[in-house]
């Protein structure tokens, strides 16, 4: 198949969970399948890694989305859109012409969309879309509202939440196929859009690049936990982690 792919993040190098994946698919789909990437960066440094996602893809192009997300232009831009914050922050209009233009002259079999934030790219199109969403992004701000946001702020996050759910559920709705991340995604999801068909491609494990390696021991022992704290669940993890777990590991061990 020829297929047009659009993500949110350029999916090298392997820094976050959503561009390991979305780079070991890249790299196998194109085993058998013909793939063209669009990408959003928030700084042109990254270009600079361009040259190893074309050795699995015919072409890719990239177009640039504000650096830091809390800018004045994007408040204000979410103030006064029916957008929530999420697709404000994530919106490249060069892109919406630049996919229109490939579609007219690509003849293309299959759009894949990385998160549905990417879906106002992408005009009216007969090509079949796939949505792939990485967690269920309404969800996931509703608790950081509800559990860690200021209470202040509150009240106006809560608009944010209902144009996000609003949004997200609209681009499942309107899209050939949805794929989930996992068993629980999926009930979420056919919880908030009844009849949704979702498939399930879980995330999987690169085991040689995870080969055994001799265990050193050292005093005491070290504990290293790796993530990307820009991501709201992560911060939440290692607290609870740090704060619940950590303190009966100590007193076990």
């Amino acid at each position: 198949m020829k297929i047009l792919m659009l993500t949110p993040y350029l999916p090298f190098p392997l820094m976050s969970g959503g561009q390991t994946r979305s780079y070991n698919l890249i790299k196998n789909l194109s085993k058998k399948h013909e793939i063209t990437l669009f990408s959003l960066v928030k700084d042109d440094k990254e270009r600079k890694y361009i040259p190893e996602l074309e050795k699995f893809c015919k072409k890719v192009r990239v177009f640039n989305r504000p650096a830091k997300p809390w800018t004045l232009s994007n408040i204000l831009r979410t103030g006064f859109s029916t957008y929530p914050f999420l697709v404000i922050r994530n919106l490249a209009t060069k892109e919406n012409k630049a996919i229109k233009d490939e579609l007219l002259s690509g003849n293309y079999d299959l759009i894949h969309a990385e998160t549905f934030y990417v879906m106002p790219h992408i005009p009216k199109t007969e090509v079949p879309i796939l949505l792939v969403e990485q967690t269920v992004e309404y969800l996931v701000y509703k608790h950081y509202v509800e559990k860690q946001a200021p209470k202040i702020l509150a009240p106006l996050l809560e608009i944010d939440v209902m144009k996000l759910k609003f949004w997200e559920t609209y681009y499942w709705k309107h899209a050939k196929k949805v794929v989930a991340m996992s068993d629980s995604d999926r009930s979420q999801m056919e919880k908030l859009c009844p009849g949704l068909s979702i498939d399930i491609v879980p995330n999987g494990i690169d085991a040689n690049y995870f080969l055994a390696k001799k265990k050193e021991d050292v005093d005491p022992p070290r504990v290293l936990y790796v993530g990307n704290f820009t991501w709201l669940q992560n911060i939440e993890a290692v607290e609870d982690l740090v704060n619940k777990v950590w303190p009966k590991i100590k007193k076990d061990v």
